[in-house]
């Protein structure tokens, strides 16, 4: 079988001026790597948990992440 790897994005090739973002989106799917929520377009986009903090104790969760992660995919 062949496996797919996706470029690794870390904060390091970002640069050291990222700016958060935090929003409030409802979790449609989880996995051990990434969470599934709906964009601004209501299609399913994927953020990597090793780029995002989830704040679980709101109602729907609150995400935190890099600005430059949600224009990416179309959530700010």
């Amino acid at each position: 079988p062949v496996s797919r790897r996706w470029p690794a994005v870390t904060r390091s090739r970002q640069g050291d001026q990222d700016e958060l973002v935090d929003l409030d989106l409802e979790i449609k799917f989880e996995t051990v790597r990434a969470v599934r929520v709906d964009d601004a377009a209501g299609k399913a986009c994927w953020l990597p948990l090793s780029l995002i903090e989830i704040d679980r104790d709101r109602s729907p969760p609150r995400i935190t992440m890099p600005l430059w992660l949600a224009e990416e995919r179309n959530l700010a």
